[in-house]
């Protein structure tokens, strides 16, 4: 009996010993395709009173690894009043295909996204 046991051990071990080196054996990916093949893509960034964050949240925006030529940015500030408006204005100014779209008074995020995708239609 004490050998059948220890064979069914050894066993399992060697099975979880396999599956471990299994798991750590390199894995061929599907190619991806290229980058400019990428379809265009409207990204929409609702705002409101969010002048702390935005000095963080633009850069990372800035950073993204898509072709800047398929890539439209839409800040929507949905009526803000800390001063996210002006930082917004001032950060699109050289970067083609960035947009600021100013909603006065505060809508609501759902509204706010209506209303840039009824601005810009490509969406």
């Amino acid at each position: 009996m004490a050998w059948i046991t220890a064979g069914v051990l050894l066993i399992f071990t060697a099975r979880r010993w396999l599956f471990s080196l299994l798991a750590l054996w390199p894995v061929k990916s599907a190619p991806r395709p290229p980058i400019s093949d990428a379809p265009s893509v409207l990204l929409l960034a609702p705002i409101r009173n969010e002048a702390q964050t935005l000095p963080e949240f633009l850069p990372a925006l800035a950073v993204m690894a898509y072709p800047k030529e398929k890539l439209t940015v839409v800040l929507v500030n949905d009526g803000s009043t800390d001063g996210s408006r002006e930082l917004l204005e001032h950060w699109v100014q050289d970067r083609p295909n960035w947009y600021v779209l100013s909603l006065t008074p505060n809508v609501g995020k759902a509204q706010a996204l209506n209303e840039a995708l009824a601005h810009f239609p490509q969406g």
